[in-house]
Formats: structure tokens, C-alpha cells, sequence
């Protein structure tokens, strides 16, 4: 394979402003998909991270608002009802 050839990786920090404005877009994903140039596999692919990322920030929020998590520079205390993890 050379260069012209080769696939470019992609990283969070260029997919999931697509996947922001996809959930604003109101679209099909393969017309999203289409519209932007996406490879739909490629699109579920980051869809799916982006959607994981999501729900570990909301859970991570509830539990803060709740007093379960103290953080520490560099750590993540999570306190349950006996003890510290």
C-alpha cells in the first residue's frame, strides 16, 4: 500500500464534534453520513464511543451531586456506604 493508499486514523477529538452536530442534525445517518463524507461503519464505529463517553460523564455527574466521589489531584475516590474504592 503506499502512502495515497494508506487509512488515517481518526481520533475522539475530530469524530465527536461530528457526532454533536448529528444529534442536532435531525438526519438519517446514512444521509449524515453521506453529507459529510463518513464511512457508515466508521460512523457507528465513533457513535458508539461518543455514546459510551456520554454516559460515563452523566453517571460520573450523579454521583458527584450525591456525594459519592471526592476527587483528589489525580484520583478518583468513589465512597460507598462502608468504605472508600
Amino acid at each position: 500500500m503506499d502512502k495515497s493508499q494508506q487509512v488515517s486514523r481518526r481520533t475522539c477529538e475530530q469524530m465527536f464534534p461530528f457526532m454533536e452536530r448529528y444529534k442536532s442534525s435531525g438526519q438519517l445517518q446514512r444521509e449524515f453520513c453521506r453529507s459529510h463524507d463518513i464511512n457508515i461503519g466508521t460512523f457507528q464505529y465513533w457513535l458508539k464511543k461518543y455514546r459510551e463517553e456520554q454516559s460515563a460523564e452523566e453517571v460520573l455527574s450523579v454521583w458527584t451531586r450525591h456525594g459519592y466521589v471526592e476527587g483528589i489531584p489525580g484520583f478518583v475516590c468513589i465512597r460507598t456506604a462502608n468504605d472508600i474504592l
